[in-house]
Protein backbone atom coordinates (compact mmCIF):
# COMPACT_ATOMS: atom_id res chain seq x y z
CA UNK A 1 0.00 0.00 0.00
CA UNK A 2 2.62 2.14 0.76
CA UNK A 3 4.63 1.78 -2.91
CA UNK A 4 1.00 1.93 -4.29
CA UNK A 5 0.87 5.34 -2.59
CA UNK A 6 4.32 6.66 -3.19
CA UNK A 7 3.13 5.80 -7.07
CA UNK A 8 0.22 7.68 -6.62
CA UNK A 9 1.91 11.15 -5.65
CA UNK A 10 4.45 10.85 -8.46
CA UNK A 11 2.38 10.98 -10.88
CA UNK A 12 0.23 13.75 -9.46
CA UNK A 13 3.73 15.49 -9.48
CA UNK A 14 4.45 14.52 -12.71
CA UNK A 15 0.99 16.06 -13.96
CA UNK A 16 1.63 18.82 -12.05
CA UNK A 17 4.54 19.85 -13.79
CA UNK A 18 3.13 19.53 -17.43
CA UNK A 19 0.49 21.72 -16.22
CA UNK A 20 2.92 24.65 -15.19
CA UNK A 21 4.87 24.34 -18.61
CA UNK A 22 1.15 24.45 -20.15
CA UNK A 23 0.81 27.54 -18.36
CA UNK A 24 4.01 29.37 -18.88
CA UNK A 25 3.96 28.78 -22.87
CA UNK A 26 0.28 30.21 -22.70
CA UNK A 27 1.38 32.83 -21.06
CA UNK A 28 4.43 33.56 -22.61
CA UNK A 29 2.57 33.71 -26.13
CA UNK A 30 0.02 36.28 -24.71
CA UNK A 31 2.63 38.67 -23.70
CA UNK A 32 4.36 38.38 -27.27
CA UNK A 33 1.08 39.00 -28.87
CA UNK A 34 0.07 41.77 -27.26
CA UNK A 35 3.33 42.98 -27.35
CA UNK A 36 2.68 43.19 -31.47
CA UNK A 37 -0.53 44.06 -31.63
CA UNK A 38 1.05 47.31 -29.11
CA UNK A 39 3.30 48.57 -31.76
CA UNK A 40 2.94 51.31 -34.39
CA UNK A 41 2.55 50.39 -38.02
CA UNK A 42 5.54 50.62 -40.38
CA UNK A 43 6.11 54.01 -41.81
CA UNK A 44 5.07 54.80 -44.85
CA UNK A 45 7.20 56.92 -46.94
CA UNK A 46 5.27 58.90 -48.47
CA UNK A 47 7.21 61.36 -50.23
CA UNK A 48 8.90 59.04 -51.64
CA UNK A 49 5.81 56.53 -53.45
CA UNK A 50 3.75 59.11 -54.12
CA UNK A 51 5.12 62.83 -55.31
CA UNK A 52 2.58 66.04 -55.54
CA UNK A 53 2.10 67.53 -58.91
CA UNK A 54 3.60 70.58 -59.71
CA UNK A 55 -0.44 72.22 -59.74
CA UNK A 56 -2.92 70.71 -57.46
CA UNK A 57 -4.98 68.62 -59.44
CA UNK A 58 -8.06 67.89 -56.93
CA UNK A 59 -8.61 71.64 -56.75
CA UNK A 60 -9.35 71.86 -59.97
CA UNK A 61 -12.27 73.55 -59.83
CA UNK A 62 -11.68 76.02 -56.69
CA UNK A 63 -7.85 76.73 -58.16
CA UNK A 64 -8.99 77.59 -61.98
CA UNK A 65 -13.00 77.93 -62.41
CA UNK A 66 -12.84 80.51 -59.73
CA UNK A 67 -10.58 82.62 -61.25
CA UNK A 68 -11.58 86.01 -62.54
CA UNK A 69 -11.82 85.77 -66.49
CA UNK A 70 -9.22 87.44 -68.59
CA UNK A 71 -10.68 86.93 -71.97
CA UNK A 72 -13.62 84.97 -73.21
CA UNK A 73 -15.77 84.44 -76.83
CA UNK A 74 -18.94 82.88 -76.98
CA UNK A 75 -19.17 83.52 -80.84
CA UNK A 76 -22.25 85.09 -80.24
CA UNK A 77 -21.04 87.38 -83.02
CA UNK A 78 -16.99 88.41 -84.91
CA UNK A 79 -16.12 91.08 -82.80
CA UNK A 80 -12.79 89.27 -81.97
CA UNK A 81 -11.83 89.07 -85.57
CA UNK A 82 -11.34 85.33 -86.34
CA UNK A 83 -9.62 85.71 -89.50
CA UNK A 84 -10.99 84.57 -93.09
CA UNK A 85 -7.72 84.40 -95.61
CA UNK A 86 -8.13 86.51 -98.45
CA UNK A 87 -6.83 82.93 -100.63
CA UNK A 88 -8.96 80.79 -99.87
CA UNK A 89 -7.00 78.63 -97.84
CA UNK A 90 -9.59 77.78 -95.02
CA UNK A 91 -12.70 79.27 -94.00
CA UNK A 92 -13.06 80.47 -90.12
CA UNK A 93 -16.82 81.60 -90.05
CA UNK A 94 -18.89 82.54 -86.27
CA UNK A 95 -22.39 81.33 -86.75
CA UNK A 96 -25.28 80.55 -84.55
CA UNK A 97 -22.95 80.93 -81.05
CA UNK A 98 -20.33 78.75 -82.68
CA UNK A 99 -16.80 78.83 -84.20
CA UNK A 100 -16.66 76.47 -87.84
CA UNK A 101 -13.26 76.22 -88.91
CA UNK A 102 -12.82 73.81 -92.33
CA UNK A 103 -9.01 73.96 -94.16
CA UNK A 104 -9.58 73.83 -97.57
CA UNK A 105 -6.40 72.08 -98.29
CA UNK A 106 -6.04 68.85 -99.18
CA UNK A 107 -2.77 66.88 -96.93
CA UNK A 108 -2.10 70.45 -95.14
CA UNK A 109 -2.61 71.60 -91.49
CA UNK A 110 -4.45 74.60 -90.50
CA UNK A 111 -3.91 77.20 -87.12
CA UNK A 112 -6.61 79.46 -87.00
CA UNK A 113 -6.52 82.61 -84.51
CA UNK A 114 -8.31 85.46 -84.07
CA UNK A 115 -6.70 89.25 -84.63
CA UNK A 116 -7.78 90.66 -81.80
CA UNK A 117 -7.24 88.06 -78.83
CA UNK A 118 -4.62 88.77 -76.61
CA UNK A 119 -1.18 87.74 -76.86
CA UNK A 120 -0.41 86.08 -73.92
CA UNK A 121 2.65 86.40 -71.30
CA UNK A 122 1.88 85.87 -68.08
CA UNK A 123 0.45 82.06 -67.03
CA UNK A 124 -3.01 81.34 -67.92
CA UNK A 125 -6.01 78.46 -67.97
CA UNK A 126 -7.50 77.93 -71.07
CA UNK A 127 -10.39 76.43 -72.22
CA UNK A 128 -12.88 75.29 -75.30
CA UNK A 129 -15.19 73.28 -76.10
CA UNK A 130 -14.47 71.60 -79.56
CA UNK A 131 -16.76 68.97 -82.00
CA UNK A 132 -16.70 68.19 -85.47
CA UNK A 133 -20.08 67.81 -87.46
CA UNK A 134 -19.00 64.44 -89.25
CA UNK A 135 -17.15 61.61 -87.81
CA UNK A 136 -13.73 61.63 -88.39
CA UNK A 137 -10.39 59.71 -87.32
CA UNK A 138 -8.37 62.77 -87.66
CA UNK A 139 -6.85 65.12 -84.90
CA UNK A 140 -7.80 68.37 -83.92
CA UNK A 141 -7.16 70.47 -81.00
CA UNK A 142 -5.93 73.83 -79.33
CA UNK A 143 -2.91 75.59 -79.95
CA UNK A 144 -0.56 77.37 -77.41
CA UNK A 145 2.52 78.85 -77.18
CA UNK A 146 2.64 79.74 -81.01
CA UNK A 147 4.69 82.80 -82.76
CA UNK A 148 3.94 84.06 -86.20
CA UNK A 149 6.02 85.84 -88.92
CA UNK A 150 3.16 87.92 -90.36
CA UNK A 151 0.32 85.46 -91.84
CA UNK A 152 3.18 82.50 -91.42
CA UNK A 153 3.24 80.14 -88.68
CA UNK A 154 6.94 79.88 -87.07
CA UNK A 155 6.53 77.97 -84.04
CA UNK A 156 3.65 76.31 -81.64
CA UNK A 157 2.59 73.59 -79.38
CA UNK A 158 -0.65 71.53 -79.93
CA UNK A 159 -2.95 69.33 -78.01
CA UNK A 160 -4.98 67.19 -79.70
CA UNK A 161 -7.58 64.64 -79.34
CA UNK A 162 -8.69 61.81 -81.90
CA UNK A 163 -12.49 60.77 -80.91
CA UNK A 164 -12.48 57.71 -83.01
CA UNK A 165 -8.97 56.30 -81.22
CA UNK A 166 -9.58 58.09 -78.17
CA UNK A 167 -5.78 59.00 -78.85
CA UNK A 168 -4.16 62.19 -77.63
CA UNK A 169 -1.02 63.90 -78.03
CA UNK A 170 1.26 66.87 -77.94
CA UNK A 171 3.15 68.11 -80.92
CA UNK A 172 5.70 70.49 -81.36
CA UNK A 173 6.11 72.25 -84.56
CA UNK A 174 9.57 74.74 -85.60
CA UNK A 175 10.97 75.33 -88.67
CA UNK A 176 8.06 73.65 -90.73
CA UNK A 177 8.73 69.87 -88.74
CA UNK A 178 6.85 68.49 -85.96
CA UNK A 179 8.35 66.49 -82.97
CA UNK A 180 5.98 64.37 -80.57
CA UNK A 181 6.25 65.52 -77.17
CA UNK A 182 3.80 63.06 -75.61
CA UNK A 183 1.18 60.43 -76.79
CA UNK A 184 -1.47 58.70 -74.89
CA UNK A 185 -4.96 56.62 -74.84
CA UNK A 186 -7.89 58.24 -72.65
CA UNK A 187 -11.61 56.70 -72.27
CA UNK A 188 -12.03 60.59 -70.73
CA UNK A 189 -12.28 61.37 -74.52
CA UNK A 190 -15.89 61.51 -75.93
CA UNK A 191 -16.83 60.09 -79.04
CA UNK A 192 -18.67 61.95 -81.71
CA UNK A 193 -21.12 63.23 -82.01
CA UNK A 194 -20.22 64.66 -78.22
CA UNK A 195 -18.67 67.94 -77.38
CA UNK A 196 -15.16 67.55 -75.53
CA UNK A 197 -13.90 70.28 -73.32
CA UNK A 198 -10.11 70.68 -73.95
CA UNK A 199 -8.38 72.83 -70.64
CA UNK A 200 -4.58 73.82 -70.58
CA UNK A 201 -2.77 74.93 -67.57
CA UNK A 202 0.02 77.29 -69.15
CA UNK A 203 2.69 78.25 -66.07
CA UNK A 204 6.45 78.56 -66.89
CA UNK A 205 8.19 75.06 -67.92
CA UNK A 206 5.28 73.09 -67.01
CA UNK A 207 1.71 72.70 -69.31
CA UNK A 208 -1.23 70.79 -67.94
CA UNK A 209 -3.90 69.45 -69.74
CA UNK A 210 -7.36 68.45 -69.17
CA UNK A 211 -10.45 66.29 -70.67
CA UNK A 212 -13.66 67.32 -69.72
CA UNK A 213 -12.44 69.03 -66.83
CA UNK A 214 -10.11 65.88 -65.49
CA UNK A 215 -6.88 65.83 -65.54
CA UNK A 216 -5.06 64.02 -68.44
CA UNK A 217 -1.49 64.34 -67.95
CA UNK A 218 1.36 67.26 -67.39
CA UNK A 219 4.45 68.23 -69.47
CA UNK A 220 7.39 69.69 -68.33
CA UNK A 221 10.88 71.13 -70.62
CA UNK A 222 13.29 73.13 -68.72
CA UNK A 223 13.77 76.73 -69.45
CA UNK A 224 10.43 76.73 -72.03
CA UNK A 225 7.95 79.33 -71.14
CA UNK A 226 4.55 77.05 -72.74
CA UNK A 227 2.71 80.35 -71.25
CA UNK A 228 4.04 83.21 -73.73
CA UNK A 229 2.51 83.60 -77.16
CA UNK A 230 -0.74 83.02 -78.84
CA UNK A 231 -3.43 81.20 -79.10
CA UNK A 232 -5.83 79.36 -81.47
CA UNK A 233 -7.38 76.00 -83.09
CA UNK A 234 -5.68 73.40 -84.80
CA UNK A 235 -7.09 71.31 -87.65
CA UNK A 236 -5.74 68.45 -89.36
CA UNK A 237 -7.11 68.26 -92.91
CA UNK A 238 -9.98 68.93 -94.92
CA UNK A 239 -11.83 66.03 -94.04
CA UNK A 240 -14.15 67.50 -91.62
CA UNK A 241 -15.25 70.53 -90.08
CA UNK A 242 -14.32 72.08 -86.54
CA UNK A 243 -16.46 73.63 -84.65
CA UNK A 244 -15.54 75.63 -81.19
CA UNK A 245 -17.60 77.17 -78.67
CA UNK A 246 -17.31 79.03 -75.10
CA UNK A 247 -13.54 79.55 -75.58
CA UNK A 248 -12.71 81.30 -71.95
CA UNK A 249 -8.80 82.30 -70.74
CA UNK A 250 -7.64 83.32 -66.74
CA UNK A 251 -5.06 84.72 -65.59
CA UNK A 252 -2.62 82.30 -62.98
CA UNK A 253 -0.86 85.71 -62.22
CA UNK A 254 2.93 85.97 -62.17
CA UNK A 255 4.90 82.79 -63.64
CA UNK A 256 6.59 80.29 -61.85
Amino acid sequence: MEQQKKHTVEILIGVGYIILFCLVIATGTAFFAATISSQPPETINVIATNLPPRFPTPGFDAAVLGLQTFFEDDFSNNENNWRKPTDGTYIAEVRDGELFIQSNMNDSFLVAKCGDCPLMRDAYFLQADLRTTEATNQLFGVVFASSWFHTEIETCYVFTINTESKEYGLFHYKNESWSIRMLGVSDLIRSFPEKNKLSILANGDTVQFYINEEFLESYTQTAEKFHDGSFGFYVNSEDYELVVDDLVVKLLGDEQ
